[in-house]
């Protein structure tokens, strides 16, 4: 335990780190469709040695911001993710289905922030396009105000001049 303290305090990977970092590596073998997605919080992973065996993976509400056992490249720590596997259960490691389960969620997020760039782009230009219509249409629309307006003032002052030009009866 003082060992770990030491290697944490001289910033040198401890053992449980290095599981950790294995089982990031490893995770690169469970593949997106051997993942079930049951609901926000709930995975089902298939086995890759055995078909029948299925892992269930639940995440945990639970904020952790200080703790160092945590994966740098999926930013999890031990606390966040629970499997039913043994490597999770008994040896308390951030096994290689919770990685995957991560690294699933991490391609999601950026997938949607590309998502969200390139229709943040369209919207942008459909936004110029209608600003210049509206500008266009305003215009159009003013000209043909003013050609009304125009007309009944024209109409208005024949009007006006026939009555001031008619001769009593």
């Amino acid at each position: 335990m003082f060992e770990r303290f030491i290697k944490i305090s001289k910033q040198k990977r401890s053992s449980k780190i290095l599981q950790i970092i294995a089982s990031h590596n490893k995770s690169a073998h469970v593949k997106s469709d051997m993942i079930l997605k049951v609901n926000s919080f709930t995975w089902m992973v298939n086995s890759q040695t055995d078909p029948k065996t299925k892992y269930t993976i639940e995440k945990n509400n639970l904020p952790c911001s200080d703790c160092v056992l945590r994966c740098e490249y999926c930013e999890i720590c031990v606390h966040m993710f629970k499997c039913s596997c043994m490597d999770n259960i008994i040896y308390l490691n951030i096994c290689k289905h919770i990685h995957a389960i991560a690294k699933l969620d991490v391609l999601i997020v950026q997938s949607l922030s590309n998502v969200n760039t390139s229709n943040t782009d369209e919207i942008d230009k459909l936004r110029r396009e209608i600003l210049n219509n509206r500008e266009t249409n305003s215009i159009d629309l003013h000209k043909e105000i003013n050609n009304k307006m125009e007309s009944m003032l024209g109409l208005r002052h024949l009007q006006r001049s026939n009555i001031r030009y008619r001769k009593p009866t």
